[in-house]
């Protein structure tokens, strides 16, 4: 291999790590931010529920405030 394809092999190596270091930083490392806080929410809301399900049982009448608070919105009746 002489010096101009060893350059020109190097380019295209850093070309590739570069697109891979954007696409990490740009789109996959926000994204995931993103899907972690969801998760945070959906297992607040999962506790919530199962607290509301055993207040549920024991004949408790819960609020409409509460019920909003831990079921989903696509859920809920007439939203």
């Amino acid at each position: 291999m002489n010096y101009m394809e060893a350059a020109k092999y190097m380019k295209k190596q850093i070309d590739d790590l570069e697109k891979s270091v954007f696409m990490f930083e740009e789109v996959i490392k926000p994204r995931a931010e993103a899907d972690k806080q969801i998760l945070y929410k959906l297992r607040a809301q999962e506790l919530k529920l199962q607290a509301l399900i055993t207040r549920i049982k024991s004949g408790e009448q819960p609020s409409v405030d509460e019920f909003n608070e831990c079921v989903p919105s696509s859920f809920r009746v007439g939203k």
